[in-house]
């Protein structure tokens, strides 16, 4: 049976468009999805706001599964609970440099049981993927049965854990810490509050842009330059 390191699938599945490569089915439907769709907020009511999804993967660069080109982006790391309070100070400290300034960190604890879970889909992937080219039918009815069982198994077991530990995570920004749970005991609408405030931080400036606005058109519409003058 292959074994499959936990933190490179299993937190793929916070995103109902995982990264490539990977064995976890990509036909996770966004509702079952812990991400989908992405948070959002508006700031000032008029800017929208939307947050990227990264997942931190042992100790390289974070991984990014969905809207990388959003200005503000939330890393996802799962860690074992007995390594918790070490990640925390780790994410703190690296939340306050100026390289991290738009970062959202969103630390939460796995579970045994979410090992067991995704060695079971990725085999159930396997199956699928290597039988379903047989010319035998009942092979290939199989290879579906694999690949079903392997999303609900997705849907129904590992989703719910993984959205549970994140709700009992923290949030981390510019080294300040939040209780995912104290925003709201749903991780989405939770990650939606947090990003409300930290957007009016990332754009504080934004309120200036209409002013700079009318005082250009002011100008435009009361001085004459010379290069206007017949």
């Amino acid at each position: 049976m292959p074994v499959v390191p936990y933190a490179q699938n299993s937190v793929d599945l916070v995103c109902s468009e995982p990264r490539k490569p990977q064995p976890i089915p990509r036909k996770t439907t966004q509702e079952g999805t812990t991400f989908a769709p992405l948070p959002s907020t508006h700031v000032q009511a008029t800017l929208a706001v939307q947050t990227g999804l990264k997942a931190q993967l042992g100790g390289g660069n974070p991984a990014a599964l969905a809207g990388e080109r959003n200005t503000i982006q939330t890393v996802v790391e799962l860690v074992e609970a007995q390594d918790y309070d070490t990640a925390r100070p780790r994410l703190v400290d690296g939340a306050r440099h100026r390289s991290a300034q738009h970062a959202i960190y969103l630390l939460g604890c796995s579970a045994p049981e979410m090992n067991t879970l995704v060695v079971d889909i990725y085999r159930c992937q396997e199956i699928a993927r290597r039988h379903h080219n047989e010319p035998d039918q009942e092979v290939r009815d199989y290879c579906r049965g694999q690949n079903d069982r392997a999303e609900r198994l997705a849907k129904d077991h590992l989703q719910p854990q993984i959205k549970r530990s994140l709700a009992q995570g923290s949030f981390i920004f510019r080294g300040q810490t939040t209780a995912v749970d104290s925003m709201d005991d749903d991780v989405l609408e939770a990650g939606k509050k947090y990003l409300a405030d930290v957007a009016s931080q990332v754009f504080d400036r934004y309120n200036e842009a209409p002013v700079r606005a009318e005082t250009a058109l002011w100008f435009l519409m009361h001085t004459t330059l010379p290069c206007m003058t017949p």
